[in-house]
């Protein structure tokens, strides 16, 4: 069995590899000089995920 903070990591992990999947891809497609972090970065793809486990998780309960 794995905790909740062990789960949770294990969906940050994901998250960061997507994010970093994405940075790449667009460091191949620009320019390497006219760009700036902003134009790389995107947290979404990390609070996505997060917010679809607590969402979805069997921990997480809905109130009627």
């Amino acid at each position: 069995m794995r905790t909740v903070g062990e789960q949770l990591a294990a969906q940050f992990s994901l998250g960061l590899a997507r994010m970093a999947r994405t940075i790449k891809e667009r460091m191949n497609l620009r320019d390497a000089e006219n760009f700036t972090p902003q134009d790389l970065v995107n947290a979404r793809t990390v609070s996505s995920v997060i917010n679809t486990f607590f969402g979805t998780n069997q921990l997480s309960q809905f109130m009627d």
